[in-house]
C-alpha cells in the first residue's frame, strides 16, 4: 500500500487521521515506522517532531533514517527492512529524489512493498513515491519521482488552481494522469484500486484534466 499526502501540519494534528490509517493498514499490533525528512535536509527538528506525534500515538519502535548523513547500504538495507511503515516527510522533491538515487532507495522501496511494509509520503516525499509532480513553488514544473504508485501528484491543491497550469503541463503529458491532493487529504493506492483518506472533512483529491484545451478538475470517489 502507498499513500499519498497532500499536505498538513502533523504537530497540530491535521494528520492524525491519515497517520492512524497509515499504522492500522500495517495490520501489526505494534507496528515499526520509519520516519525520512529528507527533503528538508534531514533537519533534526523535523525528525524530532514527527517522531514525538508517533510516539503520542503509542508507536513504541521509532527510527528515523538520515540519508544526508551517508549512512551505509547496510545501514539502510537493515533499517527498511525492520520497518513495518516506512514515511517520507515532506519538503523539497528534487532533494529526495537526489539523495534517494545515490541508494536506489526506489528499488529498496519496493522490496519493502513486496515484504508487505505500508509506504507513505506527505507532500515532496508523496511525489517521491508517484510517477512524479509538480509543485507551485517551482512555477509548476515537474518534479521527480520513483512511479511506485501510478499518476503524478500536485500537493496542496485548491479547486480552481488548474487553470494556471492545466494547459501548459498537459501539453507535455497528453496521456498522464494528474491528481491534487488537498491538506489534509490523502490517495491510497492499494493492490490496483484507488482510495482517499482524510483528516479534514471536505478534504479532497481531484483527478486534474484537459478538455478541448479547458482544464478541469474532478472530485475522486471512495474512501472516507
Amino acid at each position: 500500500m502507498i499513500i499519498g499526502i497532500g499536505g498538513g501540519d502533523q504537530r497540530k494534528g491535521e494528520t492524525k487521521a491519515i497517520d492512524t490509517f497509515a499504522l492500522e493498514s500495517t495490520g501489526k499490533m505494534a507496528p515499526r515506522v520509519l520516519f525520512l525528512p529528507t527533503g528538508t535536509r534531514d533537519s533534526p527538528e523535523y525528525a524530532a517532531s514527527a517522531e514525538a506525534v508517533f510516539r503520542e500515538m503509542g508507536v513504541a519502535s521509532f527510527r528515523s533514517l538520515l540519508l544526508t548523513r551517508n549512512p551505509s547500504p547496510q545501514v539502510v538495507d537493515e533499517v527498511l527492512g525492520d520497518a513495518d511503515l516506512v514515511y517520507l516527510g515532506g519538503g523539497g522533491a528534487p532533494l529526495i529524489a537526489k539523495h534517494g538515487a545515490r541508494y536506489n532507495l526506489g528499488e529498496r522501496l519496493v522490496r519493502a512493498l513486496d515484504r508487505g511494509a505500508v509506504l507513505a509520503g506527505i507532500s515532496g516525499g508523496a511525489i517521491a513515491l508517484f510517477q512524479g509532480g509538480v509543485g507551485a513553488y517551482n512555477g509548476y514544473q515537474d518534479l521527480p519521482g520513483w512511479g511506485l504508485a501510478p499518476g503524478f501528484v500536485l500537493p496542496h491543491f485548491h479547486p480552481g488552481e488548474e487553470s494556471v497550469f492545466g494547459e501548459r503541463w498537459f501539453s507535455a503529458h497528453p496521456q498522464d494522469t494528474l491528481f491534487g491532493i488537498e491538506d489534509g487529504a490523502a490517495l491510497v493506492w492499494d493492490r490496483g484500486h484507488l482510495r482517499v483518506v482524510r483528516s479534514r472533512s471536505g478534504a479532497e483529491v481531484w483527478q486534474v484534466g484537459l478538455r478541448g484545451g479547458t482544464p478541469w478538475a474532478m472530485a475522486v470517489s471512495g474512501g472516507g
